[in-house]
């Protein structure tokens, strides 16, 4: 057995494994092993190689007989998968409703299962990002509902993070921040990176960063500013760049809101400079864009209106999904 003469390899490069067991024909060990990968690359944020590891995995199983074991690995996969597309092509993407939608339509197949928390709150967030706002809040009350019958602190943690942004969105600032209040009491430093790599943003950081712009809105800039910091803080802190990436936009907006442009422009060229490293098109768009707000707020008019067209085409594209 490869397994036993390489132990090595199964450990460190699940990838090769799965390589020649699918060109082996032997399905289930195979999907076995792209699922092992494609866990491994998300440990690394490397999303991409996730998403190519994942997909080959779901492909197999569309050879297997429908069991409701296989319903279950399914669903496990689905969930993996969702945090590395809203890395990589945004909250909005069709891949991303496509690939939580799904994981319903098989909670429902397989009962009662702990994933339904982590479906809901992926559809959350690709609901409110399309602007779908009355559909977000729904699914977040369901969410919250599902954690009041639970008392472990991290749920609770995520169904406030996921609601308190929907009520942000939707304009209502007192119970956006009553919700994101109550989720960074909740945060624990140590829990947050397995948080990050379920969900795509640690849920931590998000209270703090949107939180933070809920506070400038209801009249308290300097603790706006101080919770802003504290999101930077935590995200640098674990190491997880798409939580970087949100923590800085939504420092930059909250610094466009006070209207600093010499610090929009230092946040913008920092989520720039992280989101082009990591392949975040979307992240890519925002920081253009708001470069180029930057640029023509402190009197370079010409070149801030150039960043922001490129800027604006650029975030219209990754949400409109990939071209064809």
């Amino acid at each position: 057995m490869v397994e036993v003469q390489f132990p090595e390899i199964v450990r460190t490069q699940p990838e090769l494994l799965a390589h020649h067991y699918t060109e082996a024909g032997l399905l289930a060990p195979a999907l076995g092993y792209w699922q092992q990968a494609g866990q491994q690359a998300l440990q690394r944020s490397a999303n991409l190689e996730a998403i190519q590891h994942l997909t080959r995995g779901l492909a197999l199983l569309a050879a297997l007989p429908e069991t409701p074991a296989r319903a279950q690995q399914e669903l496990e996969i689905r969930i993996a998968l969702g945090p590395a597309l809203i890395a990589t092509k945004g909250m909005a993407a069709p891949e991303v409703e496509q690939t939580y939608a799904r994981a319903r339509t098989l909670c429902q197949q397989v009962g009662e299962t702990p994933q339904l928390f982590l479906t809901l709150r992926g559809l959350c967030w690709f609901y409110f990002t399309q602007g779908a706002l009355p559909m977000a809040r729904e699914v977040g009350e369901q969410l919250y509902g599902l954690v009041q019958r639970q008392s472990a602190p991290i749920p609770r943690l995520e169904a406030h993070d996921a609601l308190g942004g929907t009520l942000f969105f939707q304009g209502e600032y007192p119970a956006a921040w009553t919700h994101f209040a109550q989720g960074i009491a909740l945060t624990n430093l140590a829990a947050q990176p397995p948080r990050a790599l379920r969900h795509g943003v640690a849920p931590g950081v998000w209270c703090l960063a949107v939180g933070s712009n809920a506070l400038w809105c209801l009249g308290y800039p300097d603790q706006a500013v101080q919770r802003s910091q504290e999101a930077l803080a935590m995200a640098q802190t674990l190491a997880h760049p798409h939580s970087l990436a949100v923590a800085e936009y939504f420092a930059t907006h909250l610094h466009n809101r006070r209207r600093e442009a010499a610090v929009v422009q230092a946040q913008a060229d920092a989520l720039l400079a992280l989101a082009t490293a990591q392949e975040f098109p979307l992240h890519v768009g925002y920081g253009t864009c708001w470069r180029g707000w930057a640029l023509a707020m402190q009197g370079q008019l010409e070149e801030g209106i150039a960043q922001l067209r490129h800027g604006t085409g650029a975030v219209a594209a990754d949400l409109s999904g990939p071209p064809g």
